[in-house]
């Protein structure tokens, strides 16, 4: 648990962060794809979160970036 508790901070001000710039690099693109594909302990609201990024990309909201 107390792992969750330090990264998850640094995750939120990651999505934050992305929702603002409406820009995503293709690493961090990934590394969501990945947490939510992956057995890793992801909180709901993390996972909410991270569909909420990952439906803005498909939508054209958030771009991809390199």
């Amino acid at each position: 648990m107390r792992t969750a508790n330090k990264v998850k901070p640094i995750f939120s001000s990651t999505i934050e962060q992305i929702l603002s710039s409406k820009q995503v690099s293709r690493h961090q693109h990934l590394q969501l794809t990945s947490m939510l594909l992956s057995n890793q302990q992801v909180t709901k609201m993390d996972r909410l979160n991270i569909n909420r990024v990952l439906e803005k990309v498909e939508l054209g909201q958030v771009n991809l970036i390199d």
